[in-house]
């Protein structure tokens, strides 16, 4: 342990040797094998631009807060989608922690989020539940099926803080126009 550098000396050393990259898509991400220590991560969301900085076991919005805006302006579960992409079941923590200096994991979330975005991998068509509750705000969640919804309500059930759970099952699609009566899409 003597023989490792402190947190501010790892910074200055990634500083000095210049290895630190801005990634902004998923395909300046191709470039690099994996995220490093510092890295500062870009989503483009709905015209918001959501940056992160690589820490040794999450992404961290520095002084922003919100670790888990991304997920949640996506519409995701952060612990499910880490648990998905990490491989194994993270730590908490607004944006679920990795194993230490796991930044393979780190990567393959990013690349995951990445895809989401893309619309490469869930597109909201392909959402055929959601799960609504009361909370503090109106919360709404979407799911692929109805055993992942499901699995989510026993969930919300055992909290105390939650009341009034909809499950809605999304069954039709409508393509509504100007000049025209509503039309089955």
């Amino acid at each position: 342990m003597a023989n490792q550098l402190t947190t501010k000396g790892r910074l200055i050393n990634l500083l000095l040797t210049n290895k630190t990259m801005i990634i902004d898509s998923i395909k300046s991400l191709k470039s690099r094998e994996t995220l490093r220590e510092y890295d500062t991560v870009i989503f483009n969301v709905k015209g918001e631009e959501i940056r992160y900085t690589v820490t040794e076991e999450y992404l961290n919005r520095n002084d922003e807060g919100k670790n888990a805006l991304i997920f949640k302006t996506l519409g995701l579960d952060s612990f499910e989608f880490c648990k998905k992409t990490y491989g194994y079941k993270p730590e908490s923590g607004d944006w679920p922690c990795s194993k230490q200096l796991d930044y393979e994991a780190l990567t393959r979330c990013v690349k995951a989020l990445y895809e989401v975005i893309g619309g490469k991998k869930t597109k909201m068509e392909n959402f055929k539940f959601l799960v609504k509750w009361d909370e503090d705000t109106d919360p709404v969640k979407f799911f692929i099926s109805r055993a992942q919804a499901n699995k989510f309500i026993n969930e919300l059930v055992v909290r105390n803080d939650v009341s009034n759970i909809e499950l809605i099952e999304i069954a039709k699609r409508w393509k509504v126009s100007r000049t025209s009566k509503l039309t089955k899409a």
